[in-house]
This record gives C-alpha cells, structure tokens and sequence, in this order.
C-alpha cells in the first residue's frame, strides 16, 4: 500500500489517500480522508492520518480481517505488530520478544472478552470456563492478578444462581451484587481499552518520530 498526495477537484486543495496494492484508493480510508479534509484538517494531519490508517489496512489484510468487525483482541494484537520491523510484520522474520509481547495481548483480549461473555449470559464465571471460552490455557489465568480477581468475584456474585441469565436474576440483594460486579467489571474493561490506547499512541508516535527524522536525513 502506498500513502499518495491528491488534490481536490474545484478547489485546488493539497490533501492525501492511500492506494492499494492494485493502485485503487481504497475507499473506506479515502473517505475518512477526505472528511477529514471538508472538515478543515491540514494536509499534514491528514498526511499523518493517512500512514496511520495505511498500517492498519495493512494488518487488517495480512490477517484476513474487517475493519468493520474489529474486537478488542484484534485492536491489542495491532499495537504490537506496530513494533515490528517491516520483515517482521509480513511474516518473513520472527522476531521473538515482540512476537511474545503481541502473544500476550491478544491472551488478555481474549480473557476480558470471555469474562464478558460469560457473565452476560449468566453462565457461572469459573477459571475452566474462561479458559474454554477463550481458548487459552487455565494455568495462565492465574498468573493475571487482576484477570483472576474478577474471575473470584464474578464467581463468589453468582454462585448457585450463576446458571440463570443475568435478566432473570430479580431479588434485591442479588440485583446489588450484579450491579458491584458490572461496575468492577466497566471499570475493568475501560482500564483496559485505556491501556490499549495509550499504547496505540506510543506506538504511533514512534511511527511519527521515526518518519520524521528519516524525512530530515533525507533532506540533509
């Protein structure tokens, strides 16, 4: 893929889209983009949008995904492909501590997501059954210090009730513990897409960092 300057047509504008392999914008980008610039987004915020969103779309095609369907394991699994050398994110090179790094965010992805799952259809939340959901190993569960304690909880909220769907459960004391539990559980979850973000961000702006200082060789 290939990041590419355009000009808009009538109003002479600079702006920038990013081509695919076969040379064609590829569309769901090149509208952001050019949103971007109707908003009034300078060309290099838009530039630098525009490297940003060429990764993506290249992750995306390397691993067969839809932007439209992205999960947040999909999301932990980006930030670390963004650490590899080029060889390293087509697959050409291993590279073994990034390789273990991206290993275990889409590990904890996977966890979170089978926690949520489970407890919404209120099923009885146990370290076997996220381990099962999720297809990851039990063993590993216990080595998530924040991941085992909500499974604990979780587990203590719903005990002999935890096979009736989280809907049906009605008593007073038990509407109380789902909603302490939801709330664990929310502020969980907006932990971790924070702790996603911030890396996504240091990410990006090494990406940023790295152009730059590679535009500033090339013109010295």
């Amino acid at each position: 893929m290939l990041v590419h300057p355009v000009v808009i047509p009538g109003s002479g504008i600079r702006s920038w889209t990013v081509l695919g392999d076969d040379g064609v914008p590829v569309v769901p980008v090149d509208r952001f983009l050019a949103y971007l610039t109707d908003i009034g987004r300078s060309p290099n915020t838009v530039k630098g949008y525009a490297h940003d969103l060429k990764n993506y779309s290249e992750f995306i095609s390397f691993r067969s995904l839809d932007w439209r369907e992205a999960r947040l394991e999909d999301i932990g699994e980006f930030v670390a492909w963004l650490r590899l050398p080029p060889a390293g994110r087509s697959g050409e090179v291993a590279v073994l501590p990034v390789a273990a790094a991206l290993r275990h965010e889409l590990t904890r992805s996977k966890a979170v997501q089978a926690l949520r799952e489970l407890d919404l259809a209120g099923t009885p939340v146990t370290f076997a059954g996220v381990a099962q959901t999720a297809g990851i190993s039990r063993s590993w569960l216990y080595t998530q210090p924040d991941i085992s304690d909500q499974i604990r909880r979780l587990r203590q909220s719903t005990g002999v009730a935890g096979a009736v769907p989280a809907d049906q459960r009605a008593t007073e004391a038990s509407l109380r513990t789902r909603l302490t539990a939801a709330l664990d559980r929310n502020k969980q979850l907006a932990d971790e897409n924070a702790r996603l973000r911030r890396q996504l961000a240091r990410a990006l702006g090494d990406q940023r960092s790295a152009r730059t200082r590679s535009g500033n060789d090339q013109g010295g």
